[in-house]
């Protein structure tokens, strides 16, 4: 499984889109909170991340957003990882 990393008009986001999926069962899933990501497993660990603020999440893609001083270097590889394992599951 492969997963796109794509910008977006925010630096401080990004689009990742595996080739497979669905990333989540609900049509969307907007996540500021752990409470807001309560019983999606894969959204409490990506909303876990340090540095990690928001997480939006639809069937076909996740976008992430982090902090000014947060590093895409800590934060991408981590999120990859999470997402390859819920997609094996």
């Amino acid at each position: 499984m492969t997963i796109e990393t794509d910008p977006t008009p925010n630096p401080n986001s990004v689009k990742l889109t595996p080739s497979s999926g669905p990333v989540t069962e609900a049509s969307m899933l907007a996540i500021k909170t752990a409470a807001d990501a309560e019983g999606d497993a894969l959204g409490e660990a990506l909303i876990g991340i340090d540095g990690v603020v928001d997480v939006f999440m639809t069937p076909a893609f996740v976008t992430i957003t982090k902090t000014d001083d947060t590093s895409w270097g800590t934060i991408l590889p981590r999120a990859r990882a999470l997402i390859t394992e819920h997609l094996s599951a």
